[in-house]
C-alpha cells in the first residue's frame, strides 16, 4: 500500500498503525530501493513524506541551523558549514543528491553514511517526533551499532540540528572503494 499523509502526525500515526519497521521512507527512499535490489527488504507499505511542507525548512535558531526531515543532500551542499556541505556533495550522484534527505541518511545508520559522520564531527543533535511527545538526541547518543540507532518504531527525524559557530578548520574528506 502506498501512503502520502499531509502532516507529521498522521505519517507518525500511519508508521505506528503499520507496524513499519525503523526505515522510514523519506522522499525519494535511496537506501531502501538499493535494500530491495538486494533482495535485503520487500515492505508491504510505503509512506511517501514529500507532502509534508513543515519537513521542507532550512532555518537559523539560536546558534544553531535546523534543516527539516525532507531536507535534501543537494540543499545541504549549499549550506556555509564545510563539513556538512562535502559530506553531502559525496552522496551518490546529482539524482540521489536530489532525492536522498539527510535525516534518512542518519535513520538507516549505515557505517558508509556520510551524513552520520557529518553529524558527530559536528556535535549535532537530531529531534525525534514521536506521536505525543518531541524529543532531541545528540548524535552520539542516537547511533547505537551497526544500522542501529535510538529511533523507536513509532517515531522519526523531524529535524537535524547543527551548531553554526564551529572551527574553520572543520572539513572531510572521504575514502572508498566502489565496485
Amino acid at each position: 500500500m502506498f501512503y502520502q499523509p499531509k502532516d507529521i502526525q498522521k505519517a507518525l500515526e500511519l508508521k505506528a498503525e503499520l507496524q513499519e519497521t525503523r526505515r522510514f521512507p523519506c522522499r525519494g527512499a535511496t537506501d531502501l530501493v538499493v535494500l530491495m535490489n538486494h533482495g535485503k527488504a520487500a515492505p508491504e507499505n510505503f509512506i511517501d513524506l514529500t507532502h509534508i511542507h513543515e519537513l521542507r525548512a532550512i532555518h537559523k535558531h539560536n546558534g544553531t541551523l535546523e534543516l527539516a526531515g525532507n531536507v535534501t543532500h543537494a540543499q545541504t551542499g549549499k549550506l556555509p558549514i564545510h563539513c556538512l556541505a562535502q559530506a553531502s556533495l559525496s552522496v551518490g550522484g546529482p539524482g540521489i543528491r536530489e532525492l536522498g534527505t539527510i535525516a534518512g541518511n542518519l535513520a538507516t545508520a549505515s557505517p558508509a553514511g556520510d551524513g552520520s559522520a557529518a553529524l558527530l564531527a559536528l556535535d549535532g543533535e537530531v529531534e525525534i517526533n514521536q506521536r505525543s511527545r518531541l524529543a532531541t538526541a545528540a548524535a552520539r547518543k542516537f547511533f547505537l551499532g551497526y544500522r542501529k540507532t535510538a529511533l523507536a518504531p513509532d517515531e522519526m527525524i523531524t529535524k537535524v540540528i547543527i551548531p553554526t559557530e564551529l572551527p574553520d578548520r572543520l572539513g572531510q574528506e572521504r575514502q572508498a572503494r566502489r565496485d
